[in-house]
C-alpha cells in the first residue's frame, strides 16, 4: 500500500486496520505528501509505484504471470 502521510480520506487508525487486515506478503510505504492525491510529491509517488510493481512481481505466488506479456497458468 502506498499512502500519503496526510491523507484526508484514510486516518492513521484506518491505515493500521487496512494493513492488519491484509494477508502477507504485504508492504506499506508512506510518502510525506500534502494530500491524498500526492499533488506535491508526484515524482516520489511515481518512483514508489514502479517499485511496488517490481515488488509485486517478485512476490507473486508460483504460477502467477510475473508480467502482463508472460503467459499465465491457463496458457
Amino acid at each position: 500500500m502506498i499512502q500519503s502521510a496526510t491523507d484526508e480520506y484514510i486516518t492513521g487508525e484506518g491505515r493500521v486496520r487496512l494493513v492488519a487486515a491484509s494477508k502477507p506478503p504485504r508492504k506499506m510505504v508512506m510518502i510525506g505528501a500534502a494530500n491524498h492525491r500526492f499533488t506535491d510529491k508526484q515524482p516520489e509517488l511515481r518512483q514508489e509505484f514502479l517499485g511496488a510493481i517490481a515488488w509485486i512481481a517478485a512476490n507473486a505466488p508460483a504460477g502467477v504471470a510475473r508480467w502482463a506479456h508472460e503467459p499465465g497458468p491457463e496458457a
